[in-house]
């Protein structure tokens, strides 16, 4: 067990201790000079400046990975949640070991697109698909659809949302003006690419009246429909408002399904809801943390990529408007390959899975909060599926919650910031070990005096 130190000792002892575990970590971040890492936080203060550096990865197993420093930890950054059934398991090995022996070409198209298309639309009852590279280029991909198909160009998302690194979604809304206008979140996004975007609160009624007001300008609504930022959210009635409102206006209804995708529910949270979207983005779980992203939908927008169903036929209608779409390696085999084994576990392994997975998320999650009410410490974690993170999106950004990631990983665990996901590869043992090292690490917190108070 971690020593503890009180009051003013606690900070640079466990730094020191930190920094001599992680020493080859380190020495990797300082020596990858090069290396432009996005890893490396650059606004964090100087609190924890000495200990901002990731840690590197040498191997990787199960619901464990093994730093270069050898140090073992038990993993619930999980590939940021791509990794629903562990790190490397074995039918996703195999399944790429033998498209190995196969090749890898791109340019002819995958024997293994149509197959791979037909079991995301079957697992969510979406009509067609389009595969990206990445949820970024799924993002844009969408967007684009929307707007060809409806003639217009504005769109509209959510305060707390997170759509990729796509210059049109990194906005917020403009605080110099009382209207949901958008600004540039981010130097370098010039204000005309986030100019003429909707940015409103989620889940308030008045972001319903704002988009009824500009429905006839509205190409899509982008909707991240459980917020990674903001888990305890969950307005459904919101939702369904929102297709009501979005069908009767011909707009787009977009669900960003990167992270519900697979993991709430089979069907991800279209399913869970029963609120169906007219495009939706999926990755991450889609192909076992390898680079693979989707858009599925409608047909009056996914026809808009190819002109729909023609049969090659000279009596063939001319396929209609079309916008452009292109993705090199979104179709590479490997990913593919990898893509038919998940989903082809997912459908073995029935809706069950994410259920049981839902149900001991929940139950961690209601532990932590009773040791953080014994403890009289005012924060909350919340869980939506599997998925679990602080409550409150300010939260995550107090020292005591950051200083969490690093006590935490001090004891064999590793979360993204304070966030976590659970996969079929985490025993019960597990759990019970991680809970017993969230509730000391908080433990050592309040003896130093670093917890919040109301």
């Amino acid at each position: 067990m971690p020593a503890r130190a009180d009051g003013s000792d606690f900070l640079p002892q466990f730094i020191s201790r930190y920094r001599a575990r992680t020493r080859a970590s380190r020495s990797f971040a300082i020596s990858s000079e090069p290396l432009a890492d996005p890893l490396k936080p650059v606004t964090l203060d100087h609190t924890l400046k000495a200990i901002s550096y990731p840690l590197f990865a040498a191997r990787c197993s199960g619901s464990r990975f093994h730093d270069v420093d050898s140090n073992e930890y038990v993993d619930f950054c999980m590939s940021f949640g791509s990794a629903l059934f562990g790190h490397a398991p074995s039918f996703l090995q195999r399944a790429i070991r033998e498209q190995t022996g196969r090749g890898f070409t791109v340019g002819p198209q995958s024997e293994l697109a149509g197959e791979v298309a037909e079991l995301i639309a079957g697992m969510t009852g979406i009509e067609r698909v389009a595969f990206t590279c990445s949820g970024t280029e799924a993002v844009m991909l969408a967007i684009r659809l929307a707007r060809t198909v409806t003639f217009r160009e504005r769109i509209a998302f959510f305060s707390g949302s997170y759509h990729g690194q796509y210059d049109a979604t990194l906005a917020v809304p403009d605080a110099a003006h009382a209207t949901p206008e958008a600004a540039p979140m981010a130097p370098g996004i010039p204000l005309r690419l986030v100019e003429g975007a909707l940015v409103l609160p989620y889940g308030a009624d008045e972001s319903l009246d704002v988009i009824r007001q500009h429905r006839h300008e509205l190409a899509a609504v982008l909707v991240e429909p459980l917020q990674s930022r903001q888990p305890g959210l969950c307005p459904q009635p919101f939702l369904r408002e929102l297709r009501k409102l979005t069908a009767d206006a011909d707009i787009a209804l977009i669900f960003d399904e990167m992270i519900t995708g697979f993991r709430l529910a089979p069907g991800g949270a279209q399913a869970s809801f029963g609120i169906p979207a007219d495009l939706a983005i999926y990755g991450k779980v889609l192909s076992g943390g390898l680079p693979l992203a989707a858009v599925a939908g409608r047909t009056l927008y996914m026809n808009a990529i190819d002109g729909g169903g023609w049969k090659f036929a000279e009596s063939d209608a001319i396929p209609q408007l079309c916008t452009f779409s292109m993705s090199s390696f979104a179709r590479n085999p490997l990913v593919l390959a990898a893509a038919r084994a998940v989903l082809l576990q997912l459908r073995r392994r029935g809706p069950r899975l994410q259920s049981d997975l839902n149900r001991r998320t929940s139950t961690l999650t209601a532990r932590i909060n009773s040791c953080l009410d014994e403890e009289g410490i005012p924060l909350r974690w919340a869980s939506f599926g599997s998925f679990f993170a602080p409550a409150r999106p300010d939260d995550s950004s107090t020292l005591a919650v950051r200083l969490l990631h690093y006590l935490l990983a001090e004891r064999g665990f590793f979360l993204w910031g304070a966030s976590g996901f659970l996969s079929a590869a985490h025993s019960g043992a597990e759990l019970d070990n991680f809970y017993s090292a969230f509730r000391d690490s908080f433990q050592c917190l309040k003896q130093a005096g670093m917890t919040p108070t109301d």
